[in-house]
């Protein structure tokens, strides 16, 4: 009978446990940081990140309150000149060389994947004197719109977090 008892805990202890499962498919020390009901995708940050925002325009995320290195994805719809990622990136390549300060082109076009997708990245420098960031754009496509996921830090902070925008968020980012 004991035996019996013990099997029956053991079961139900199990159960309780896969209950504990997420539901929001995250993966292991990740948590979701879009709003999946309104956006067509799922962009996992770190369980140790703050999400900034999760709307219909924007995700955005930053790493802690003493590191904002963030990631940020954007839509743009794909309609007259902006028809393409290389379209986007043409567009928006000359609106940082026209508006913002210390722009310097790192590395264009370089050819990778998000969520089965061809996609492309891009690096590049913003910003002069003390205020210098480092940013790596992904873009790539899907329907009707070029979708940019963003990583911005600091110049001094840019390498700490790369690997994880790139092996972490980047490789489970998907399209619902």
């Amino acid at each position: 009978m004991k035996r019996i008892l013990l099997v029956a805990l053991a079961l139900i202890m199990l159960l309780s446990f896969a209950g504990c499962k997420k539901s929001d498919g995250a993966p292991k020390g990740m948590k979701l940081a879009s709003s999946t009901d309104l956006v067509p995708y799922s962009l996992y940050v770190p369980e140790g990140w703050v999400i900034d925002e999760a709307d219909a325009l924007t995700t955005r995320a930053h790493v802690s309150s003493s590191d904002t290195s963030s990631v940020s994805i954007v839509s743009y719809k794909k309609e007259g000149a902006l028809s393409s990622i290389d379209a986007w990136w043409e567009i928006y390549k000359a609106s940082l060389t026209q508006q913002i300060a210390g722009f310097e082109l790192i590395e264009e076009g370089a050819q990778t994947i998000v969520s089965k997708n061809g996609a492309k990245g891009y690096t590049y420098k913003t910003g002069t004197g003390e205020l210098v960031f480092k940013h790596y754009a992904t873009a790539t496509e899907h329907g009707d719109y070029v979708y940019v996921i963003l990583y911005t830090a600091m110049d001094g902070l840019y390498e700490t977090n790369l690997t994880t925008v790139k092996d972490e968020i980047i490789a489970n980012f998907k399209f619902n």
